[in-house]
């Protein structure tokens, strides 16, 4: 248990101009990915909250994209059925310069749990009728909020079940995005 404050860290979007992603949830593993643009090593921070100000640090390790500047990582030896915040540091902690946003995953349930509750959220396509991506454009990362997602971080659900049209990415790579 140590004293930290992610949020105390500023935001970057020069080095983490898209968001943390979540996915591949296991009882004890979750996959965490991130597009890191300056493609250089960052720390990537696994915890959960110990009270005020106080956090269990469950995992920390040093991540390097691949050329595209991609992180994929797979972190093991979490509990089932348990919320964990991650993020992407610069700098060396805890003493970090700048971080990614913070992202909030929980692993699946215990396989012999059949009685826990879990919500659902469902939901398709975000794009509100406007072609997407409008991240194509590498020198314009400003992401565009949609409506949706702004009702959906209100809701208390527990997993998120994304049924089409997340993204349009078939001229991504031949403009030059990422």
């Amino acid at each position: 248990i140590i004293e930290f404050d992610a949020e105390a860290i500023p935001e970057s979007t020069d080095f983490f101009p898209r968001t943390v992603i979540s996915g591949e949830m296991r009882p004890a593993s979750v996959n965490l990915a991130i597009f890191i643009a300056d493609a250089s090593p960052k720390t990537l921070w696994v915890w959960k909250p110990a009270g005020e100000g106080l956090i269990e640090l469950v995992d920390e390790r040093t991540v390097e994209p691949d050329e595209n500047g991609f992180v994929t990582t797979i972190v093991d030896g979490l509990e089932p059925g348990t919320w964990y915040n991650y993020a992407y540091f610069a700098g060396d902690g805890p003493d970090f310069t700048v971080r990614s946003l913070i992202g909030e995953v929980k692993t699946a349930l215990a396989e012999d749990d059949s009685t826990t509750p879990v919500r659902i959220a469902l939901m398709s396509c975000i794009g509100l009728g406007s072609p997407l991506p409008f991240y194509v454009d590498p020198d314009d990362v400003d992401p565009t909020q949609f409506p949706i997602t702004d009702v959906g971080e209100s809701l208390d659900y527990d997993v998120i079940v994304h049924v089409g049209d997340q993204g349009y990415m078939d001229t991504v790579w031949s403009k030059g995005g990422s």
